[in-house]
């Protein structure tokens, strides 16, 4: 984990940076946070199993799940017994970027320079630079 200088983390938020213990399992998860960023209260931030890179400057708002991988799910063995999925485990916020309250970034998502999330989004999927997205799923509103 990598935290830059004057990163702010709010009371009762959760960082997390694990690997799969099981054998042949992802082994590099890897957080890191860049200069300037508030993350407010409460906020689940798992890079577990993958990769977050959170750019500087960023403003990500209270009760925000942001998650880098996912479990496997085959119909042969227990889903906690599977350990992380090796696709798409990552994600990937450029500078300057507002996440609003109550949202939720999936794995395998990149959300570019100067974009925001309107608050209870869920990010299915890529999000341009400057650009304003909402809903769930996450859809394009306008650029700022």
């Amino acid at each position: 984990m990598v935290l830059s200088d004057r990163v702010t983390i709010g009371a009762f938020s959760v960082l997390i940076v694990q690997d799969d213990v099981s054998p042949n399992a992802y082994k590099g998860s890897y957080l890191s946070i860049g200069t300037g960023t508030y993350i407010g209260e409460g906020n689940n931030i798992r890079a577990a199993g993958g990769q977050i890179r959170i750019g500087a400057n960023c403003l990500i708002s209270q009760y925000v799940t942001i998650v880098a991988s996912n479990h496997n799910i085959k119909s042969d063995q227990l889903i906690i017994k599977q350990g992380w999925s090796k696709e798409n485990n990552f994600v990937v916020i450029n500078d300057d970027v507002w996440i609003g309250a109550g949202s939720i970034v999936l794995p395998g998502i990149t959300i570019g320079t100067g974009a925001v999330i309107a608050a209870g989004s869920v990010v299915t999927k890529n999000v341009e630079e400057y650009a304003i997205v909402a809903g769930n799923p996450a859809k394009f509103i306008k650029y700022r």
